[in-house]
Protein backbone atom coordinates (compact mmCIF):
# COMPACT_ATOMS: atom_id res chain seq x y z
CA UNK A 1 0.00 0.00 0.00
CA UNK A 2 2.99 2.34 0.80
CA UNK A 3 4.36 2.25 -2.91
CA UNK A 4 0.95 2.87 -4.21
CA UNK A 5 0.82 6.13 -2.25
CA UNK A 6 3.96 7.12 -3.11
CA UNK A 7 3.70 6.45 -6.61
CA UNK A 8 0.70 8.81 -6.11
CA UNK A 9 2.43 11.59 -4.82
CA UNK A 10 5.18 11.46 -7.12
CA UNK A 11 2.42 11.72 -9.72
CA UNK A 12 0.96 14.71 -8.06
CA UNK A 13 4.23 16.49 -8.04
CA UNK A 14 5.02 15.59 -11.20
CA UNK A 15 1.80 17.31 -12.00
CA UNK A 16 2.37 20.45 -9.98
CA UNK A 17 5.36 20.70 -11.66
CA UNK A 18 4.23 20.51 -15.23
CA UNK A 19 0.86 21.93 -14.94
CA UNK A 20 3.11 25.37 -13.64
CA UNK A 21 5.78 24.86 -16.42
CA UNK A 22 3.26 24.49 -19.15
CA UNK A 23 0.02 25.84 -17.62
CA UNK A 24 -2.89 23.42 -17.72
CA UNK A 25 -4.18 23.15 -21.39
CA UNK A 26 -0.85 22.75 -22.86
CA UNK A 27 0.17 19.92 -20.14
CA UNK A 28 -0.58 16.56 -20.92
CA UNK A 29 -0.59 12.75 -19.45
CA UNK A 30 2.26 12.07 -21.01
CA UNK A 31 4.37 14.99 -19.54
CA UNK A 32 3.50 14.20 -16.44
CA UNK A 33 4.11 10.81 -16.18
CA UNK A 34 7.50 10.99 -17.57
CA UNK A 35 8.34 13.97 -15.03
CA UNK A 36 7.14 11.35 -12.60
CA UNK A 37 9.27 8.41 -14.32
CA UNK A 38 6.30 6.33 -15.36
CA UNK A 39 4.52 5.19 -18.23
CA UNK A 40 1.50 7.15 -18.98
CA UNK A 41 -0.72 3.81 -18.17
CA UNK A 42 0.12 4.13 -14.49
CA UNK A 43 -0.80 7.68 -14.60
CA UNK A 44 -4.22 7.04 -15.72
CA UNK A 45 -4.24 4.17 -12.99
CA UNK A 46 -4.33 6.85 -10.27
CA UNK A 47 -5.95 9.44 -12.15
CA UNK A 48 -8.62 9.04 -14.30
CA UNK A 49 -8.17 12.25 -16.44
CA UNK A 50 -6.16 15.28 -16.55
CA UNK A 51 -8.65 17.25 -15.39
CA UNK A 52 -8.50 14.72 -11.93
CA UNK A 53 -5.55 15.50 -11.80
CA UNK A 54 -5.86 19.12 -12.21
CA UNK A 55 -8.39 18.42 -9.03
CA UNK A 56 -6.07 17.11 -6.31
CA UNK A 57 -2.84 19.36 -7.36
CA UNK A 58 -5.41 22.76 -7.25
CA UNK A 59 -7.06 21.33 -3.79
CA UNK A 60 -3.83 20.75 -2.32
CA UNK A 61 -1.90 23.63 -3.11
CA UNK A 62 -5.10 25.86 -2.11
CA UNK A 63 -5.60 24.15 0.70
CA UNK A 64 -2.49 24.15 1.62
CA UNK A 65 -2.77 28.11 1.20
CA UNK A 66 -5.80 28.08 2.84
CA UNK A 67 -4.56 26.97 6.05
CA UNK A 68 -1.67 29.38 6.33
CA UNK A 69 -4.67 32.51 5.76
CA UNK A 70 -6.88 30.96 8.46
CA UNK A 71 -3.63 30.29 10.82
CA UNK A 72 -3.32 34.04 10.72
CA UNK A 73 -6.60 35.09 11.57
CA UNK A 74 -6.65 32.30 14.52
CA UNK A 75 -3.78 33.58 16.62
CA UNK A 76 -4.45 35.91 19.40
CA UNK A 77 -4.82 39.97 19.03
CA UNK A 78 -7.42 42.45 17.70
CA UNK A 79 -9.56 42.50 14.80
CA UNK A 80 -6.62 44.97 13.21
CA UNK A 81 -3.76 42.63 14.19
CA UNK A 82 -5.34 39.16 12.50
CA UNK A 83 -6.22 41.59 9.27
CA UNK A 84 -2.79 42.54 8.78
CA UNK A 85 -1.36 39.08 9.20
CA UNK A 86 -3.66 37.95 6.99
CA UNK A 87 -2.51 40.46 4.76
CA UNK A 88 0.89 39.56 5.24
CA UNK A 89 0.47 36.30 4.96
CA UNK A 90 -0.77 36.20 1.87
CA UNK A 91 2.03 38.50 0.71
CA UNK A 92 4.49 35.89 2.09
CA UNK A 93 2.98 32.33 0.23
CA UNK A 94 2.49 34.00 -3.43
CA UNK A 95 6.17 36.08 -2.94
CA UNK A 96 7.65 32.38 -2.46
CA UNK A 97 5.08 30.57 -4.47
CA UNK A 98 5.25 32.81 -7.39
CA UNK A 99 4.94 30.06 -10.25
CA UNK A 100 1.43 28.62 -7.89
CA UNK A 101 0.19 32.43 -8.00
CA UNK A 102 0.81 32.97 -11.61
CA UNK A 103 -0.98 29.37 -12.38
CA UNK A 104 -3.67 30.21 -10.64
CA UNK A 105 -4.28 34.00 -11.87
CA UNK A 106 -3.69 32.66 -15.74
CA UNK A 107 -5.26 29.38 -15.53
CA UNK A 108 -8.16 30.20 -13.23
CA UNK A 109 -10.79 30.64 -16.36
CA UNK A 110 -9.58 27.48 -17.57
CA UNK A 111 -10.16 25.16 -14.67
CA UNK A 112 -13.37 22.90 -14.55
CA UNK A 113 -16.81 23.40 -13.84
CA UNK A 114 -16.03 21.09 -10.49
CA UNK A 115 -13.28 23.05 -9.42
CA UNK A 116 -14.49 26.34 -9.57
CA UNK A 117 -17.41 24.92 -7.57
CA UNK A 118 -15.01 23.91 -5.18
CA UNK A 119 -12.81 27.01 -4.84
CA UNK A 120 -16.15 28.76 -4.67
CA UNK A 121 -16.76 26.59 -1.62
CA UNK A 122 -13.70 27.42 0.20
CA UNK A 123 -13.80 30.78 -0.67
CA UNK A 124 -17.44 31.18 1.27
CA UNK A 125 -16.08 28.91 4.20
CA UNK A 126 -13.45 31.60 4.60
CA UNK A 127 -15.53 34.44 4.05
CA UNK A 128 -17.46 33.15 7.21
CA UNK A 129 -14.93 32.42 9.51
CA UNK A 130 -13.19 36.10 8.71
CA UNK A 131 -16.83 37.64 9.37
CA UNK A 132 -16.28 35.64 12.68
CA UNK A 133 -13.40 38.05 13.49
CA UNK A 134 -15.44 41.12 12.35
CA UNK A 135 -18.05 39.83 14.83
CA UNK A 136 -16.04 39.31 17.55
CA UNK A 137 -14.22 42.71 16.74
CA UNK A 138 -17.96 44.42 17.31
CA UNK A 139 -18.61 42.57 20.19
CA UNK A 140 -15.13 44.10 22.05
CA UNK A 141 -15.94 47.40 20.70
CA UNK A 142 -12.58 47.70 18.21
CA UNK A 143 -15.29 47.33 15.03
CA UNK A 144 -18.26 49.34 14.27
CA UNK A 145 -21.43 48.34 12.83
CA UNK A 146 -20.38 46.89 9.90
CA UNK A 147 -22.16 43.37 7.74
CA UNK A 148 -19.72 41.12 8.49
CA UNK A 149 -19.94 39.22 5.55
CA UNK A 150 -19.51 41.91 3.36
CA UNK A 151 -16.19 43.45 4.95
CA UNK A 152 -15.21 39.95 5.15
CA UNK A 153 -15.34 39.72 1.57
CA UNK A 154 -13.83 43.00 0.78
CA UNK A 155 -10.91 42.36 3.04
CA UNK A 156 -10.45 39.15 1.19
CA UNK A 157 -11.10 40.43 -2.71
CA UNK A 158 -8.51 43.04 -1.49
CA UNK A 159 -5.96 40.74 -0.81
CA UNK A 160 -5.11 40.37 -4.46
CA UNK A 161 -4.35 43.83 -5.28
CA UNK A 162 -0.62 43.25 -3.99
CA UNK A 163 -0.25 41.12 -6.87
CA UNK A 164 -1.01 43.76 -9.38
CA UNK A 165 0.38 47.09 -7.34
CA UNK A 166 3.86 48.18 -9.15
CA UNK A 167 6.34 47.59 -6.55
CA UNK A 168 8.48 50.88 -6.58
CA UNK A 169 11.74 51.72 -4.66
CA UNK A 170 9.87 54.11 -2.43
CA UNK A 171 8.45 51.61 -0.65
CA UNK A 172 8.27 47.59 0.08
CA UNK A 173 5.66 44.84 -0.86
CA UNK A 174 5.12 44.66 3.14
CA UNK A 175 5.31 48.57 3.48
CA UNK A 176 2.48 48.60 0.73
CA UNK A 177 0.35 46.11 2.46
CA UNK A 178 0.27 47.79 5.91
CA UNK A 179 -0.74 51.13 4.62
CA UNK A 180 -3.48 48.82 2.48
CA UNK A 181 -4.55 47.75 5.87
CA UNK A 182 -4.76 51.28 7.22
CA UNK A 183 -6.71 52.49 4.63
CA UNK A 184 -9.09 49.53 5.21
CA UNK A 185 -9.22 50.53 8.72
CA UNK A 186 -9.70 53.76 8.35
CA UNK A 187 -11.81 54.25 5.61
CA UNK A 188 -11.08 56.76 2.43
CA UNK A 189 -13.37 59.33 4.20
CA UNK A 190 -11.81 62.85 4.79
CA UNK A 191 -10.84 63.14 8.87
CA UNK A 192 -11.57 66.08 10.80
CA UNK A 193 -7.17 67.02 12.68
Amino acid sequence: MKNKETKREQILKAAFHVFLRDGYERATMQEVAEVAGVGKGTTYEYFSSKEALLFEVVQKGFGYFLEQLLDAIEQPGTVREKVERLFLCNLNFFQQEVKFRDFMLNDFGKMPDELHKWLLEKHGMFIGELAKVIREGQQSGEVGPVHPEIVASTLIHSLKMIYFYPETKKETRQEIVRTQVEYLFQGLAKRDE
